[in-house]
């Protein structure tokens, strides 16, 4: 172990040296350069959007709406319902009734799980149709998914009960030992926060008793342009994209009193904390260190990226962690 740390220690030496000879010739205070071949709009109701053309894949683009809405924003009643949610997008919508999202595009070879995908997080939820054709107008088809993504999903009571079984499923197929430590270790990676109690797979206890206006009430709140972005990147030209996108999504109507949008801090450590677990699915030993930081703001000048950078390394200074072992296995200490 001795010898381990004297090699990362000198390691950061050599970063140390480095970065001071390099360093001699920047000033710190310059804004970091901006790719200026990204289009950057805000619309009327608050919905943000980025369109950047490449040829990386040839006569294909990608689509994305990015929703800052998480579990994060739940109430004790509600664990589950982002994550829920983010399901419903493709059990019905104003354009595309029951399956249809997914059975427009897989007609175009696009595959769920790879090219028609969604993710649910703590503080973000983002779907993604990658790499779809930009022939057959599905350009203005991808787009329309997007705008009712946005604000027209159907959320039927017959598809919200199907989708309760799904959501359950998944929850159990996810169940091992090593989540069952990941979960344990979560009060001591968010300092007892909110954030330990909001895994996004939810409570089932909520999943499987929820009634439908909950889940319609939760809608309505986050799901909201000013809390949106679009974003599409492809092979695509990129001033047509953008008026498409303004005529379609400018008339999406801005939510009248919206709830604020929280952010949830995370106290600060006085010393290190740590958390121990044992699991009889687990064969082998682990340990894993983090360090926690604030949220940088923004990053715009040649400091804020350095401070970034140094935020990122975790090799040495290491404030918290959690010690994962087989059952069968003891500390020592």
């Amino acid at each position: 172990m001795k010898h381990i740390f004297i090699i990362v220690f000198s390691f950061f030496i050599a970063i140390s040296i480095k970065g001071q000879a390099q360093a001699q010739e920047l000033n710190f205070n310059d804004p970091l350069p901006l790719d200026e071949t990204i289009k950057k709009g805000v619309l009327l109701n608050g919905m943000t959007y980025y369109i950047k053309s490449t040829d990386v894949v040839k006569d294909a683009a990608s689509y994305y709406i990015i929703q800052n809405v998480g579990s994060i924003l739940e109430n004790e009643d509600q664990q589950g319902l982002a994550h829920f949610l983010e399901h419903m997008a493709f059990n019905g919508t104003e354009h595309f009734p029951g399956k249809g999202i997914l059975n427009t595009l897989q007609k175009h070879g696009a595959v769920f799980g790879k090219d028609i995908n969604a993710y649910t997080s703590f503080d973000e939820t983002v779907y993604n149709l990658s790499d779809i054709p930009t022939k057959d107008g599905l350009i203005d088809t991808c787009l329309t998914v997007l705008h009712d993504w946005s604000n027209y999903l159907l959320l039927t009571d017959e598809e919200i009960d199907a989708e309760r079984g799904v959501i359950k499923e998944e929850w159990r197929t996810g169940q091992s030992g090593q989540k069952r430590l990941y979960v344990k270790s979560l009060p001591t990676t968010y300092n007892h926060s909110k954030y330990a109690d909001r895994m996004p797979i939810g409570l089932m206890s909520v999943v499987e008793g929820f009634d439908y206006k909950s889940l319609r009430d939760f809608y309505q709140d986050w799901y909201r342009t000013d809390l949106q972005a679009i974003a599409v990147i492809g092979d695509v030209d990129v001033n047509e994209i953008e008026q498409k996108i303004i005529e379609k999504f400018s008339k999406i109507p801005p939510v009248e009193n919206p709830k604020e949008r929280i952010i949830i801090d995370i106290p600060e450590n006085t010393e290190m904390g740590f958390s121990f677990g044992t699991d009889p699915e687990l064969s082998s030993a682990s340990i894993s260190f983090g360090i926690r930081h604030k949220k940088s703001l923004e990053t715009e000048t040649v400091a804020d990226l350095k401070r970034d950078l140094l935020q990122s390394i975790t090799l040495v200074c290491c404030r918290q962690g959690f010690l994962i072992l087989p059952k069968n296995l003891k500390p020592h200490f």
